[in-house]
């Protein structure tokens, strides 16, 4: 053990851990008072060991992220003479997934794993884009914090991208990408590949490739592929699985393109959501699918196994791989089978019946081997050719008509003269024949429905589809169980549609009845997209039509008829409002309104210009406004009441302004002392103002009074 005081700052107190090049601590920070761990190089005679130590230190001091463990500080110690180096990091609290994993721990829901991923990609890109690639990536290299972020904890092999040496394998094996195990450039998609490793492992807590010899895992890495995720965890949804086998694609440009990528892609994986597009692989199972039915399983097996190799994951290739695996087990049977007859026939007894065991290794219940066995165990016994008799017949009711002819032809090997057999492939034949010519004549009306269906021609493929199952109950021996389905599946569709579009056509009529004609229109329109040649919704589109033009007509006179019978501007311009509410892409309506809303605002504004003239007295400039008011809009409420007013204040502005006058001419002779010129003006202006209360008060008392003591007549009297 080192000092237990290092670098004057750094008192070690137990061991963390040990790896192939260093030694981790805890260790007091003796200078903060905080806890800390310290990896310490071990060895110092291994060169390579000092560069990875280096690199390790250099990589982690260039990164600064939250889900990367942080360098605080770097320094060297002396011990034995040597010097060490050493690399300061926080002491973290928490457990690495590789202990989790291996306790099971109820911490590792599917939700929780693919959150610790999350934050291991969103390292890994820091990592990535300053051109470093990890290369030993692994649960025990990710420390699991409380809150279940994640910390990469360990950059001991790490690799600068675009480097070309391959001088040796880093990292742990069972976590190596194929091109990392065979020695070749890596890159960055290197590191998804381990990412993907852990995924399967942390969500099913099977490693993958691991085998028992660096060489078997070698192997596996490279030519395995292993089962879906969600087929060993039924938590894991098929989108998460196809997310982890796309990672484990065996060629780096067939993964994702970055770790970030990764990380958005699990996010949207883990709530379901469709992240791959399986049409773009649609074309080459189909291509698969052809081959293996024409009776190229090797063609079509090289297919699968480079959509496999590619990461593609997809419940077609998968049956596929099943399908082409036992037509390669049934060809090596038939062809094993077949040797054994050939040795049989030449009473090579012993060697028939090796080819028989070998037959009975791949398939223990094959009726052939069985029987052929059995038969020369009888020594071709009358017995024997009753139970192929009766095998021949299973077969034949079965439509295995392969597996019944090869029957017969065994009773006709025990006994060629056998007239049971010779009936029997005579039936064999004929049956056969009946049941190609009504499969073919199914597949005929099969193929016409799926035309017209893609024709939008519903009706008829619903027809050729009843037609095609009548066909089928007459004859129900001929079926195949895999094309039955397609037939069942594509019938169930066809009604499925047929269905919706009748209750769409309900839908329209109702809405029509109910005078909705523009949600009749809509479904018309949706159903005529998919189906522009469907006669019914043709028809009910242009009834529609007709119906909705009458509607507007007759809609149009009863507008015409309420603002003919409307004199309240603003009330017309809510009538014409209504109507373009309700028909929003007829012009005339918002010409109308436009109209009404202008003839409104100029009347509006008239009435104010006339008001503001009456309040400012000029009751002449009112009068003209409420007359070209009369003018353009007669129905004006109350105008020829407004008019009058204005005329009678008009009226009396100028009787006022004639008495004021009066006054004033009164009051300059008073002030001239003409009063007796005074009295006569004041006597003239009561006749026009009789009764004027301070004319007469006012001036002609006050004249009268001025011109007695003036020594001018009083006029009094007079006034």
């Amino acid at each position: 053990m080192p000092s237990s005081l290092i670098a004057g700052r750094y008192e070690l107190q137990g061991q963390l851990g040990e790896g192939g090049m260093g030694v981790v601590w805890r260790a007091l920070d003796v200078k903060t008072g905080g806890a800390v761990a310290i990896k310490l190089m071990k060895d110092m005679s291994d060169p390579v060991a000092v560069d990875l130590f280096t690199k390790e230190w250099r990589a982690l001091a260039e990164i600064s992220h939250p889900n990367i463990v942080e360098v605080r500080d770097v320094d060297v110690i002396e011990e034995n003479g040597q010097k060490k180096p050493f690399f300061v990091m926080p002491l973290l609290r928490g457990t690495t997934l590789a202990d989790l994993i291996a306790d099971a721990s109820a911490r590792l829901t599917v939700e929780r794993v693919v959150e610790i991923a999350v934050h291991v990609c969103r390292g890994l890109q820091a990592a990535h884009q300053r051109g470093l690639i990890h290369r030993d990536l692994k649960p025990s290299n990710i420390l699991v914090m409380e809150d279940d972020s994640a910390k990469i904890i360990d950059f001991g092999v790490v690799h600068l991208a675009g480097s070309k040496s391959v001088t040796g394998q880093k990292g742990t094996f069972q976590y190596m990408s194929p091109e990392q195990a065979m020695m070749k450039e890596i890159t960055p998609a290197s590191d998804l590949f381990s990412m993907g490793i852990i995924l399967y492992e942390a969500l099913t807590r099977r490693k993958p490739f691991a085998r028992n010899t660096v060489q078997d895992t070698m192997e596996a890495l490279l030519k395995f592929v292993p089962p879906a995720v969600s087929e060993l965890n039924p938590n894991v949804n098929m989108s998460l699985s196809r997310v982890v086998h796309k990672c484990l694609a065996k060629q780096p440009i067939h993964r994702f393109t970055s770790a970030r990528d990764l990380a958005d892609v699990l996010q949207k994986a883990v709530r379901n959501e469709p992240v791959f597009d399986t049409a773009k692989i649609e074309q080459r199972i189909e291509r698969a699918k052809a081959a293996y039915k024409s009776g190229d399983e090797g063609f079509a097996s090289e297919i699968l196994a480079e959509l496999e190799a590619e990461g593609h994951l997809d419940p077609r290739i998968t049956v596929l791989r099943m399908q082409i695996e036992m037509a390669a087990k049934a060809k090596k049977t038939r062809q094993l089978l077949e040797s054994a007859r050939a040795r049989m026939e030449q009473d090579e007894i012993p060697l028939a019946l090796d080819k028989i065991r070998e037959v009975l290794e791949l398939d223990p219940e094959n009726p052939d081997a069985l029987a052929m066995r059995h038969a020369m165990e009888k020594q071709r016994s009358e017995s024997q050719i009753a139970k192929w008799l009766e095998l021949a017949q299973t077969h034949l009711n079965n439509r295995d008509f392969g597996a019944a002819r090869s029957a017969a032809k065994e009773m006709l090997a025990i006994n060629r003269a056998d007239p049971r057999a010779m009936d029997l492939l005579e039936k064999i034949e004929s049956t056969e024949t009946e049941a190609k010519r009504i499969r073919e004549q199914k597949e005929q009306l099969y193929t016409s429905a799926l035309k017209a269906y893609q024709n939008g021609e519903i009706s008829t493929a619903l027809s050729k589809l009843e037609r095609l199952f009548s066909v089928a109950q007459s004859n129900p021996n001929a079926a195949i169980p895999e094309r039955e389905a397609v037939y069942q599946s594509f019938y169930k569709e066809v009604r499925s549609e047929r269905d919706t579009i009748h209750g769409a056509l309900e839908d329209a009529q109702r809405q029509f009845r109910e005078k909705n004609f523009a949600g009749a229109m809509a479904v018309c329109r949706d159903l005529l997209s998919k189906y522009p040649n469907d006669g019914t919704f043709q028809a009910l589109k242009i009834q529609i039509e007709d119906a909705e033009r009458q509607e507007l007509s007759s809609y149009t006179a009863e507008v015409s008829k309420r603002l003919e019978a409307e004199r309240d501007l603003d009330r017309r311009a809510n009538i014409v409002r209504e109507a373009c509410e309700r028909y929003p892409n007829e012009v005339q309506f918002a010409q109308q309104l436009k109209l009404v809303r202008e003839r409104r605002d100029l009347v509006n504004s008239i009435v104010v210009k006339a008001r503001q003239y009456e309040e400012r007295g000029q009751y002449a400039e009112a009068i003209s406004q409420w007359d070209i008011l009369r003018n353009i809009h007669p129905d004006y409420p109350g105008i020829a009441f407004e008019m009058e007013q204005c005329k009678k204040k008009r009226d009396q502005q100028g009787r006022d302004e004639e008495r004021s006058r009066l006054v004033n001419e009164i009051d300059g002779l008073m002030k001239g002392r003409s009063y007796a010129k005074a009295i006569e003006y004041a006597t003239s202006a009561l006749q026009e103002f009789p009764g004027d209360a301070e004319i007469y008060s006012t001036r002609v008392n006050d004249a009268s009074s001025r011109g007695t003591c003036s020594g001018q007549p009083s006029y009094c009297a007079t006034v």
